[in-house]
This record gives C-alpha cells, structure tokens and sequence, in this order.
C-alpha cells in the first residue's frame, strides 16, 4: 500500500466517508432484508392458507404450537370467548387475556394480525426456557395459557376440564371406595404399545397398589385400584412423552440417569368413541370400538404436535391441525362432496398443506381430540 493511501486512510476526512459508506451499505442491507420479510409474509398472507402462521420470536416453536392447539378448537371455545370479552366481563379481563382470545380467534379463521405478537404473549405468561422442560415445552406452553384463560372465577367454563373417579377395593373384606376429582383434561400417556388406544386401554386398567391401609378392616393389604372418565371433556389433550432415562450401573442417583428420545411410533385414530363411564381391563382395546353409540362420547382429532430432532434436549416443534375446507378448494373436487375440512402443516410462520395420511405416520407428542359435532 502506498504511502499516499496510508496517509488518506488516515486523514479524518477519509474516515468520515468509509462511515458514512459503512452506513449507507448497513442501511441498504437492512431495507433489502425488510423488504424481503415484508415480501414473504404478504405472500403468505395472500396465499391459499391466509395467515395460519405465527412468527418465531426466539424458540417459541413450542409457544407458537400451543396457540395452534387452542385455535383449532374454537368450534368449543367461541362460547368461552364471547363469554370472556363480553361487556359485563371486560372490565375485569386482563389485557393479556384479550390479546391472547383475539389472537386465537384470527388463528382460527387465518387471519393473523401482525398487531398481536406471540412475543409479548410470551411475556404475558410469563414463559421463560428456566421454567420448563425440554420435551415438555409444548404441553408447559399449553398448560399456562389454560391457566391465564381460566382462572379459577372462569374454571366452570374451561372446556379442558375432566372429572375423573376413582374407585378403591380393599382385598380383605372387599370395601369399595369410590372419590372424585376435577382435573384438566391431560392424559399423560406414555408410548408403549404400538397404538394410542392399547395406551389408552392400560391408562385406565386396574392396577393394584400395596400398602394400603383399609379404614373399614383395619388391615394393610394390596388393594385393587381403577379409574373411570366419569365427566368427559369437550377437548381431550393426549400427551405422548419422549424422554427416557437409560441406567448407566446399578444403584444409580437421577443425576446419574442418561436421557434420550423415544422415537417409537404410535398408531392413533383420527376419530374414537369413549364410554362416558371407561372400565378397561387386561389392555382390552375393544371398548373403543364398534360402539352402538349409547351412553358414548365420540372424539375427532383435530390437532397435533410434533418434535422434530433425535435429541431429547433440542429440536423444533411443528404442528399440524384441521382447517375448513375452502369454497374455491372444494369446488375443484367435486367428486368428493363429503370432504369439509383438510389439514395443514405449520412450522412458525411457514404453512403448507398435508394429507391425513402424513398425519396418521408422523411420531406425535401431543394430540388433541376434540368432541365430534353429532356428539355433542
């Protein structure tokens, strides 16, 4: 370099140009980037599926697939929501819960307002990565916006809400106890077998318990315990746990455990009916099917979460769920007059459609049914 270019780079007047040159090409960096973003979210806005996606504001993949969870089980939460945001009701209602109830209801139609952000729900729950689990940051996300929903003055209206009886025998002189709880509709249900309602049947099997202290004999024995879906609820949440833990030697501590991903697929209907009073025994699956439909409660998926990655401790998270089939859609089939909805795959802000088919192979970590209409 010669001495003379030495000499101008160092004059300040030859400073002052490189940062206004510096600046110039930030700045055209940055409106070439906006432009771009701008760009791809009005070609998702004015595609085929409008607005069904949601922003990624920094590994809220799981926050963002919670949303979709609630927003395509509006045909059972309107009611709430008009509930929630009625006039009488609205003084009391935190803005966060109009932000979220009015983000919902643009999911459920798919039109997205860019005016609400998942980032500032986020905040509004007060959702941090310290506060949850890796594999469980789909269903912890869900959980805390039931929780800013319902409170405990809205618990009656919550439509995740399951009661749940229990009955107890003793083995001694053959009492039969028999309580009941509230509780929400989570069915944490480990993949086990090869077909979610094997899982369901073994969830709901007896099981007996040892030591159990009979308050009518006096006697500790083994009792015989079962429980039974005595308040079915109208959306149904299953939860398909991944985390395993592997024993490096005997007598292990936790800390001592290595966790990994169960990748094991579970079969899972798109629709099923319930006994309103489930009594399964021995993994019978038979209970669940070819019902009459007396004294039953028929459930259609109508939702799905997935965690993509081979690790329990990093991934992303994608949803897929069912939306109304469109007129100008539908109009191009009509040689299936019987088909009303169809089903999308939702990674952030990025949505595209996708069979039953893929739905029906994918390795699911949560499922939501909800109750079929005809059931109601």
């Amino acid at each position: 370099m010669s001495k003379a270019v030495v000499r101008w780079l160092a004059s300040s007047n030859a400073r002052t140009k490189i940062a206004i040159a510096t600046a110039a090409g930030a700045a055209t960096a940055f409106l070439i980037y906006k432009s771009g973003s701008y760009l791809w979210d009005w070609i998702l806005a004015n595609g085929p599926y409008g607005n069904y996606g949601l922003p990624n504001w920094g590994q809220t993949c799981h926050l963002n697939c919670a949303l979709q969870m609630l927003s395509c089980s509006t045909t059972r939460l309107d009611e709430v929501f008009q509930t929630i945001l009625s006039s009488e009701n609205a003084s009391a209602v935190p803005e966060s819960v109009q932000s979220v109830v009015q983000l919902l209801q643009h999911l459920s139609v798919g039109s997205y307002d860019p005016a609400v952000e998942s980032r500032g729900i986020k905040a509004a729950i007060k959702l941090s990565k310290t506060t949850v689990t890796e594999q469980s940051d789909a269903s912890e996300s869900l959980t805390r916006l039931l929780d800013l929903l319902f409170p405990s003055r809205l618990s009656t209206l919550n439509p995740f809400a399951m009661r749940i009886t229990y009955s107890t025998t003793c083995t001694s002189c053959q009492r039969v106890s028999v309580g009941s709880e509230e509780r929400p509709s989570f069915l944490n249900v480990p993949p086990g077998y090869p077909s979610l309602l094997s899982d369901l049947a073994r969830f709901f099997a007896p099981d007996f318990v040892p030591g159990y202290k009979c308050e009518s004999c006096g006697a500790t024995s083994i009792c015989a315990r079962k429980c039974s879906l005595s308040g079915p609820p109208k959306i149904l949440v299953i939860q398909l746990p991944r985390t395993r833990s592997f024993q490096l030697h005997q007598g292990y501590t936790s800390s001592d455990a290595m966790l990994f991903k169960d990748s094991i697929q579970t079969r899972f209907p798109l629709a099923f009916q319930f006994p309103q009073d489930v009594v399964a025994a021995g993994g019978d699956t038979s209970m669940f099917e070819h019902l009459n439909g007396v004294g039953t409660v028929a459930y259609e998926l109508v939702g799905i979460v997935c965690h993509l990655g081979s690790s329990h401790a990093s991934g992303h998270y994608v949803s897929m769920r069912k939306i109304p089939l469109a007129a100008a859609r539908a109009a191009e089939q009509p040689e299936r007059p019987e088909r009303t909805h169809e089903w999308i795959l939702i990674s952030d802000r990025y949505v595209e459609p996708t069979t039953e088919e893929v739905v029906l192979r994918s390795e699911a970590s949560m499922l939501v049914y909800q109750q079929a209409e005809s059931r109601r």
